[in-house]
């Protein structure tokens, strides 16, 4: 899949809304660069996360769709290692041939840090089924963020406060990923 040039996508966060005041017009160099960013396609899907910053990308990006089950199997084929087997399979539960999308970011970073190293400049994934009866957001993953963005707005917050159960990249996580075999 392609994102063209120009396409807004958001990301939801309280602290990152009070640094992008700064940075309007110009790229997130306070986004994270040694690891992939995730974002979503309409505000309103990351404001459980925080405040939306609104971005531009300022190239076109080529993302793997993570909606597509050929496209999941095939990624559990190519990994190298149990432990990002395990990831793949617990983000991205492929089961009578439906993906279910359930989000832990130990096992959300590793899928995406693969699909970077493979070479695609992150992936996309469609409202997927969750682990019950729910469903997931549409979903942006982007590797070198900061590259291929710049800031366009902070949104208002819109719907109730953020939740607080989601945690980010601890410095177990990188950890984590700095061990990992993926090609």
């Amino acid at each position: 899949m392609i994102l063209p040039l120009g396409t807004y996508i958001y990301r939801g966060s309280h602290s990152e809304s009070k640094s992008a005041m700064h940075y309007i017009g110009q790229r997130p160099e306070y986004l994270r660069a040694d690891l992939p960013v995730f974002f979503a396609e309409d505000a309103d899907d990351v404001e459980v996360y925080g405040r939306a910053v609104k971005y531009q990308t300022t190239k076109s990006l080529k993302l793997l769709n993570m909606g597509d089950l050929k496209t999941v199997v095939d990624l559990m084929d190519r990994a190298k290692s149990e432990e990002l087997k395990k990831s793949i399979g617990k983000a991205f539960r492929v089961s009578s041939g439906i993906i279910r999308r359930v989000s832990k970011i130990k096992y959300d970073i590793h899928v995406a840090v693969f699909i970077c190293k493979l070479g695609y400049d992150g992936y996309w994934a469609p409202r997927l089924k969750g682990k019950y009866e729910n469903t997931f957001h549409p979903e942006i993953v982007l590797c070198g963020s900061r590259d291929v963005l710049k800031v366009v707005a902070i949104e208002g917050a819109r719907g109730p406060p953020p939740r607080n159960e989601q945690r980010g990249v601890t410095n177990d996580i990188r950890a984590s990923v700095s061990k990992s075999v993926y090609l």
